[in-house]
């Protein structure tokens, strides 16, 4: 009974930890996902929702995805600062973890739920992928 019920438990919990990704881009070498999730730090009275990013390579070898990305938290495009860079093992994938929760490379800020941050993402574009 104690098994299974620790059974259970872990696949509740697995379960919701499942993403529903969604291909923004996807080709025979790689693929780029994205998903809806929440980033919450209660000490610091943050509850944000952002989007979360998973990056695929379909390949047999190595391979460096750069990007830019355009957001739009007004009327306007503007092109992110920062360009990005990921490096992704050979038929594998790297993705959001709480491990890179701070890494802009994994996420965007959409809105702050406690609406501390008045900005909300109304749209944003994956720009100039390049691939090795």
């Amino acid at each position: 009974m104690k098994i299974l019920l620790l059974v259970i438990v872990c696949c509740i919990h697995f379960g919701s930890m499942a993403q529903n990704w969604s291909y923004l881009e996807s080709n025979e070498i790689y693929g780029i996902s994205v998903s809806e999730s929440s980033f919450e730090d209660k000490s610091a009275d943050i509850s944000h929702a952002r989007l979360i990013f998973k990056y695929e390579n379909f390949s047999d070898s190595e391979l460096e995805l750069t990007f830019n990305r355009e957001v739009a938290y007004g009327a306007d495009f503007i092109q992110q600062e920062q360009d990005f860079k990921v490096i992704i093992p050979a038929k594998s994938s790297v993705e959001y973890t709480t491990e890179n929760a701070n890494d802009k490379t994994y996420y965007l800020f959409v809105k702050d739920k406690n609406g501390h941050i008045k900005s909300t993402l109304r749209d944003f574009r994956i720009t100039n992928i390049k691939h090795n």
